[in-house]
């Protein structure tokens, strides 16, 4: 029986063959994002920032705030959170989602824990122990301690 008769032959020139080469991104992002510092958090304050002022999101306090911020990437490694939420904000995070589908916009319940994880501000702030303050108030959990504890 001769080596052609068996198929060794193919099976070496299917060896010989180059490897297959991956095909090059869809999308090529528009311009790089500088890397965000060590620490993850930006080095200048929003735009009147002061000790004491409100953390009021106003369309210009927005804007300024986009500007300073940690810059993202669709690159960045992903951190799992693991968290487990109660179930009438999980359901009132899914009727959100379905509200933004009916009207044509396409989202999801990660990118809008991050928007939200995202518009917390840098530094802790008088109105973020208010906030806290008023969720455990509204929603207190069985771990929840006084915050001045």
């Amino acid at each position: 029986m001769s080596p052609a008769d068996d198929g060794i032959d193919i099976m070496r020139s299917r060896i010989s063959r180059a490897s297959r080469q991956a095909p090059p991104p869809r999308r090529r992002p528009t311009s790089q994002a500088p890397a965000p510092s060590a620490a993850g958090t930006r080095t200048t304050p929003d735009v009147g920032e002061e000790k004491g002022t409100p953390a009021t999101p106003t369309p210009t306090r927005l804007a300024a705030a986009s500007r300073s911020r940690t810059r993202l990437s669709p690159d960045d490694a992903a951190a799992n959170l693991a968290i487990r939420v109660r179930r009438p904000l999980d359901d009132r995070l899914a009727e959100l989602i379905h509200q933004l589908r009916r009207e044509g916009v396409r989202t999801s319940k990660v990118e809008l824990i991050e928007m939200l994880l995202y518009e917390l501000p840098e530094e802790l702030t008088p109105d973020v122990r208010s906030r806290l303050a008023r969720f455990r108030e509204a929603a207190p959990r069985g771990s929840a301690g006084p915050l001045d504890a």
